[in-house]
């Protein structure tokens, strides 16, 4: 993805998973954040005009919460 080196140095930003169909009609992301605060920063005026020009559309954005996390690379299960 072009755009995977913007988003390397952003403080909170622990993961991010770039989705894409199978057709390849519909993509999306799932990041992994410290907080909310840190998300909230992201997704700002700037950054939804970005991906508006980008990818013709607004992003929609959800917020979950996450109280458990099972990391199969370092063998660990996270909790809050």
């Amino acid at each position: 993805m072009s755009t995977a080196p913007k988003y390397q140095e952003i403080p909170g930003l622990i993961r991010k998973y770039y989705l894409l169909t199978q057709d390849g009609k519909t993509a999306g992301g799932v990041y992994l954040w410290n907080s909310q605060e840190d998300a909230e920063r992201l997704c700002t005026e700037e950054w939804q005009q970005f991906i508006l020009g980008k990818y013709g559309v607004l992003p929609s954005v959800t917020y979950f919460a996450t109280p458990v996390i099972v990391d199969n690379v370092t063998g660990k299960i996270i909790t809050d």
